[in-house]
């Protein structure tokens, strides 16, 4: 069913073609890029003074300041997750929900976040405080801090919740990650929902999301927190990501715990990086082993080597964080896939059914609909379904070729990575090419799948995942859904040749034509 022989060709064609513009675009952009920096410097310089302005004023009339804050956000408030889908039957019987257990049925749980003792922020985005709907100076009220570092009895009237979903990595059903293979106790496992705003200014949504919120019955054990250290990498990331004009979830606030919240994570111990890069830097390129080689293989495979990685070998204690993530929805493939895998099962009751059908409608509600528009709900559910993919397609396709564009790395794109709407999210074991590296991979469990240059065909496997969990949907069943996957790995290919071409200066009909010249050479 899935089929991207075609995408594997013209990427690697591609790959091997962008190495010789990047050093031209860059000595065409210094001047420009310089004369912006200044710019920008200057912006920030009297930014900083009206921040620090409004700080005082924020300061001399906090209690103002936070009821504010509480009213605002409860007067936007509109939770359509937990409003139009279905909870966890159990959750009551299991309350406060904070160990792993299975969740069978049901499109989130309620759960609260674990507030984080003696919370403090440490920066926050102003445009994103002005999207959601509050005002530059509501962030240093104590009622923003305490809701956004997890104490979600601040703000009563916001509701607060987490989600089930599956796991595929490239098209292929896991359950082994879940404690009770059987994939029911995998989702949100440390991000918790705490609550869904609509702007009355612009009427435009936004969920509100805590990364390292606390535990939830997908923790799978862990301790459902977030450091520091992780926490600056993700704001910084995804607003940088913004501001790049790439589709990606956007951070509100970073606050870290000053009173004692830590975890241990796994780190690398600086002996062992001694003695480790001591041994790397050994291989050069007059290692014999390499002598049947030429020159430029061996600078190739000795530069492998010395960038190759390593797994950590020791723990560390790090303070907690967290961050607010903001998104009009966090609807990833994995939701549908899960409730796709409850629906196809043989002995699958009228409800596992229902509720794969309402989260179908929901997605296009949430991500491709303006807010007042009901199609969504009323539509026959075959062209709801279908809705989703196409327009699902453009967004993912257009993302992952942004991505290599800025020499962005997601390192970890699996389904329940991967946003139906096409935007970038969970900045976890990312990065960004120091110089052009098609096997560019971040982390151990990268693989050759999620390198850098496999990146295209790691969507395509997303899609593929998407495609199945809808196709019983669809009017055209499977066969309608291959048409769908074919189509989708021409339009990221397509998307994919246009970055190039951009990156190489060259005008959108260049790249028609280079793109049909390439066909007709690879026939």
């Amino acid at each position: 069913m899935l089929s991207s022989a075609v995408l594997k060709h013209g990427t690697a064609c591609l790959f091997k073609r962008s190495s010789c513009s990047r050093s031209t675009s860059t000595c065409l952009c210094n001047n420009r890029w310089f004369l912006q920096h200044r710019r920008r410097q200057h912006q920030h310089h009297q930014q900083q003074q009206q921040h620090q302005k409004t700080m005082t004023s924020a300061a001399a009339g906090n209690s103002g300041a936070r009821e504010a804050v509480e009213d605002r956000l409860e007067s936007i408030s509109n939770h359509s997750w937990v409003e139009k889908l279905n909870p966890d039957p159990e959750t009551d019987v299991n309350a406060p929900n904070r160990k792993s257990r299975r969740v069978k049925s049901g499109h989130f749980v309620r759960v609260q976040p674990t507030p984080l003792k003696r919370p403090a922020l440490i920066i926050h985005s102003k445009k994103v405080l002005e999207d959601i709907g509050l005002c530059e100076g509501d962030e240093s009220s104590e009622t923003f801090v305490r809701f956004f570092s997890g104490d979600s009895d601040a703000i009563p009237g916001m509701k607060t919740w987490a989600t089930p979903y599956a796991l595929s990595i490239m098209g292929q059903k896991h359950t082994s990650n879940c404690p009770f293979g059987t994939g029911e106790g995998y989702g949100d496992g440390r991000a918790i929902s705490v609550g869904e705003v609509l702007n009355p200014k612009t009427n435009q949504r936004y969920e509100l999301q805590l990364k390292g919120g606390g535990q939830t019955p997908f923790c799978r054990g862990a301790d459902g927190r977030a450091v520091l250290r992780s926490s600056i990498r993700e704001f910084i990331a995804s607003e940088a990501m913004d501001a790049l004009g790439i589709p990606t979830t956007r951070a509100l606030s970073l606050i870290r715990s000053e009173g004692g919240d830590v975890s241990n994570r796994p780190w690398y111990s600086a002996s062992v990086e001694k003695q480790v890069s001591k041994q790397l830097n050994e291989v050069t390129v007059d290692d014999p082993r390499l002598a049947r080689f030429d020159a430029s293989e061996r600078e190739a495979i000795v530069g492998r080597v010395r960038a190759q990685k390593r797994d950590p070998d020791t723990m560390i204690q790090e303070p907690n964080a967290i961050t607010t993530r903001v998104a009009p929805s966090f609807l990833r493939v994995g939701h549908l896939d899960l409730f796709s895998r409850r629906a196809s099962k043989p002995d699958a009751s009228p409800l596992q059914k229902q509720e794969l059908e309402m989260l179908v409608r929901h997605c296009y509600f949430r991500e491709f609909s303006e807010e007042n528009d009901s199609w969504s709900s009323t539509a026959p559910i075959e062209d709801v379904a279908r809705a989703v993919l196409e327009k699902s397609a453009a967004g993912i396709a257009f993302c992952v070729a942004e991505w290599l564009r800025v020499g962005f790395c997601q390192g970890n794109f699996n389904a329940d990575n991967c946003l139906v709407a096409g935007r970038t999210m969970d900045y976890g074991p990312f990065g960004f090419l120091d110089a052009y590296d098609p096997a560019f991979a971040k982390w151990t469990g990268s693989g050759d799948h999620f390198a850098f240059a496999a990146q295209p065909q790691a969507a395509v496997a997303n899609y593929f995942t998407l495609c199945s969990a809808l196709s019983t949907l669809l009017k055209g069943k499977e066969a309608e859904g291959n048409v769908l996957i074919e189509t989708f790995a021409k339009t990221i290919e397509n998307e994919v040749t246009n970055v190039w071409a951009k990156k190489a200066w060259f005008s959108r009909r260049c790249a028609e034509f280079e793109q049909s010249s390439r066909a007709r050479f690879i026939r």
